[in-house]
């Protein structure tokens, strides 16, 4: 048993993170981990001999950076899962029960006092023997050697890239060449990057915690265009509003609709002077 851990959802990052503190914790890396099919862990399970099974690839880059195998257990056979439902019923009963503490950090250093004193040295009911004298005198030594460098959280996500070159991650728009348009890649994330990969090749590379809604690299844009993402809004604003109120062609009713939609626009075509053009201040 490892000590209580924060966590109040069962997302990718929080299974990732959960693995990385239970090495820690027992000293080592275990051969073998047999997951439920979460989809943190499992993307597709096998449901007969023949199928196969396609693990998310966060998880799989932490298998291959700690060392461990990963054996889901199949599908609607509960006999092949492990006994660590028992362990957490026991806990419930056992620690919780009597436990009235509200603060998370009391309650952690509690359960991880428990855990040594109380849980870790009852007699197992099938065993007959100590936990934590059996995890020093044999589980121990089949422990792998932690990696040198502590794995860093990553997140994977497929994505299409949209007509404007962009891909969007955790609401936030990061660019890609403009020549992937369409098609779908594969976004890799951690805490500092974000790194866009098309057929297994990176094609851009983000900083993530930047400021603003979007990250453009300009090379990535079409030479058209590349110079125009510069220009301010008063700029876009004073085109539009000459567009419509200056000499020529009347735009059409269908495109007055369409540029009255968006609010400042509609705001500032409503301050204009009705002399500059009656028949088009009208149709506001």
């Amino acid at each position: 048993m490892i000590g209580l851990g924060r966590y109040p959802h069962q997302s990718t990052d929080t299974w990732l993170r959960l693995h990385v503190e239970a090495f820690e914790e027992l000293g080592g890396v275990i051969e073998t981990v047999v997951p439920d099919n979460l989809k943190a862990a499992v993307i597709r399970a096998a449901f007969g001999v023949d199928g196969g099974t396609a693990l998310n690839r966060s998880y799989r880059e932490l298998a291959r950076h700690c060392g461990f195998k990963v054996d889901p257990t199949p599908p609607f056979d509960p006999g092949k899962k492990g006994k660590v439902e028992s362990g957490v019923k026991y806990v419930k009963r056992n620690f919780f029960r009597s436990c009235t503490e509200k603060d998370a950090a009391v309650v952690e250093d509690l359960l991880s006092r428990w855990v040594i004193e109380i849980a870790g040295t009852r007699e197992h009911g099938t065993t007959h023997r100590r936990p934590l004298q059996v995890f020093h005198d044999i589980e121990q030594a089949t422990l792998r050697p932690l990696p040198p460098a502590r794995f860093e959280p990553t997140v994977w996500k497929e994505a299409r890239v949209h007509q404007d070159s962009h891909v969007i991650f955790d609401k936030r728009l990061y660019s890609v060449p403009w020549k992937l348009i369409g098609q779908a890649v594969w976004i890799r994330a951690t805490a500092a990057t974000v790194a866009i990969f098309h057929d297994d090749a990176r094609v851009a590379t983000h900083a993530r915690r930047e400021l603003g809604p979007r990250s453009t690299v300009d090379g990535h844009l079409p030479e058209h265009r590349a110079d125009l993402r510069h220009r301010s809004r008063s700029y876009w604003e004073e085109r539009a509003a000459a567009g419509i109120t200056g000499a020529g062609a009347r735009p059409s009713a269908a495109l007055l609709a369409r540029l009255t939609a968006i609010p400042w626009l509609r705001e500032k075509l409503r301050r204009l002077d009705p002399a500059d053009d009656p028949r088009q201040i009208s149709l506001l």
